[in-house]
């Protein structure tokens, strides 16, 4: 495994989608968030988390992407404007094949493994990932994964 920066470049993925739906992609990131890993593992985590936030985000929203060191571990968050978990979501989000509300279904896209997959890549990461609702409202996911020197 090698140094890899956390969080990969997975905004430019999404951007096109997010454009589409007018939904703006704030990074606010500092330096030196590295960590051991696979680029390819992680990066997937990432998009999968980041992909949710703009599928269901309604238009005009705003999605933030933050990545700072703490300590000996680098903490993220993506955080959107839209609506946030109900109470049921937010009890099985980690669940394979959970969808949450109703209108989410393969034909509107996803497989309802997502959050699933990434939460899994953090842990062989030796990290983790959680979910909540931010006060001012919207959906928060939040991380944390070992720091490693680059050098």
């Amino acid at each position: 495994m090698a140094p890899v920066h956390v969080p990969p470049d997975t905004t430019q993925h999404q951007a096109p989608k997010a454009e589409q739906k007018h939904i703006s992609i704030l990074n606010q990131l500092t330096d030196g968030c590295f960590i051991n890993g696979d680029s390819y593992v992680l990066e997937r985590a990432m998009n999968n988390i980041l992909e949710n936030a703009v599928r269901y985000m309604p238009s005009g929203g705003a999605i933030t992407v933050q990545c700072c060191k703490d300590g000996n571990k680098i903490r993220f968050t993506i955080r959107d404007t839209g609506p946030g978990f109900s109470f049921e979501e937010l009890e099985r989000v980690f669940e394979p094949l959970y969808r949450g509300e109703t209108s989410r279904s393969r034909a509107t896209g996803g497989s309802g493994l997502g959050l699933t997959i990434s939460q899994r890549m953090m842990k062989q990461h030796g990290g983790e990932l959680m979910v909540s609702n931010h006060p001012d409202g919207g959906a928060v996911l939040a991380g944390c994964l070992p720091l490693t020197d680059p050098n």
